[in-house]
């Protein structure tokens, strides 16, 4: 396949906060970036996903677990993203201020997506109205308050059923035999209906790759102003003008994206893995499918082979994608006429600092219209 690179990741900070500034740690990239916006020339957000990967399973170095025991304020996603690092911030640092911007009044949420919401066989209905894709979204931002109960909701459900899914993992592992037919049938029942139920209905609730969306980055600076004035009320006026600063930013970069992006002109796109619907929806793009969930969970068979006949069928004009892409996955559904970037969502290989958040999304919006043209 032809590659057209976008590299993102990260260097590690080794700067320490001014002392009278509150101590700051956050999880992602991203996140990092809006805190030190907010922060300002008060201090100097650490974070601790310092190497492109997985979020999922991020793992702590005994420097970083001493640093969360004496922070002031923890910023994250939360535990969508991140599910170990609850465990380790209850342990930890039970007692830290900790902002979870998923939960942040305002935020924009998106439910995981299934099979049936990319553009298989409804690609042409869901798309009749050249706006409708837009419309929904923009209702989203009207309507976030409105949806926050109801996801909450659903978040608590998901957490039932990851303890769930534990729990029945260490059922098949002590009864593997047992359970053998039953996993076959299920197969044969995913052949038979076209797409691998068992993928499908793997996970439900919030996609937790919020940040890619720059509406919810302009509500997160105000929430992380609001912490941070509240810890160091001498300073609140600089962190709310600092906020309000960032806010301006943010609106202006869009802007700039959506003018970069107006280049691709609907040419559709195919994702290795699902970690991009927020910058789809803010900007109306057009993706045909995933070859592996918001999770990372690869496609069953059947699911690759309506892939590969979508993508025979739709040509994408570039492939994205990601540190966790199965290049050989990719491989099985198009072949190296259609080419590819590499792009890294939580952008771990950018600068770190105030402008990480900006050619995290600018950056990534260059490289597709750059893709697309080649």
């Amino acid at each position: 396949m032809k590659k057209t690179a976008l590299f993102l990741g990260i260097t590690c900070s080794t700067s320490i906060a001014h002392a009278d500034a509150p101590a700051i740690i956050t999880d992602i990239a991203p996140v990092q970036s809006l805190a030190a916006m907010v922060s300002g020339d008060l201090g100097v957000p650490s974070r601790l996903m310092t190497q492109a990967g997985s979020t999922h399973d991020l793992a702590l170095k005994p420097s970083q677990a001493r640093e969360i025991a004496k922070a002031d304020l923890i910023i994250w996603i939360g535990p969508d993203l991140s599910p170990g690092l609850e465990r380790s911030f209850d342990a930890l640092a039970p007692d830290v201020v900790r902002l979870t911007l998923s939960e942040t009044d305002g935020t924009i949420r998106l439910n995981y997506r299934e099979a049936d919401d990319f553009g298989l066989d409804h690609h042409d209905d869901e798309h009749a109205d050249e706006h409708g894709h837009k419309e929904d979204h923009d209702e989203e931002h009207d309507h976030a308050d409105e949806h926050k109960d109801e996801h909450e909701h659903d978040e608590e459900h998901d957490h039932a059923d990851e303890h769930k899914d534990e729990h029945e993992h260490d059922e098949e592992h002590d009864h593997a035999d047992e359970h053998k037919d039953e996993h076959d049938h299920e197969e044969e029942h995913a052949d038979e209906h076209g797409h691998d139920d068992e993928h499908d209905h793997a996970h439900d609730g919030v996609d937790p790759h919020l940040w890619l969306d720059p509406a919810n980055a302009a509500v997160w600076v105000d929430a992380i102003a609001k912490a941070l004035s509240d810890l160091d009320p001498e300073n609140a006026t600089t962190y709310m003008a600092n906020a309000e600063s960032a806010k301006s930013e943010i609106m202006s970069l869009r802007t700039t994206i959506e003018a970069q992006l107006n280049e691709l002109e609907g040419a559709p796109l195919l994702v290795a893995h699902d970690a991009y619907q927020y910058f789809e929806a803010a900007f109306d793009l057009e993706v045909l499918g995933s070859v592996s969930d918001s999770d990372a969970k690869a496609s069953g068979p059947a699911r690759l082979a309506e892939l590969k006949e979508l993508v025979e069928e739709q040509k994408p004009a570039c492939i994205i994608l990601d540190p966790s892409t199965d290049t050989d996955l990719v491989a099985a559904v198009a072949d190296s006429s259609v080419p590819t970037i590499a792009v890294d969502p939580a952008g771990t290989d950018l600068p770190e600092g105030s402008g990480q958040y900006a050619a995290l999304m600018g950056g990534m919006a260059q490289a597709l219209v750059d893709c697309a043209k080649a």
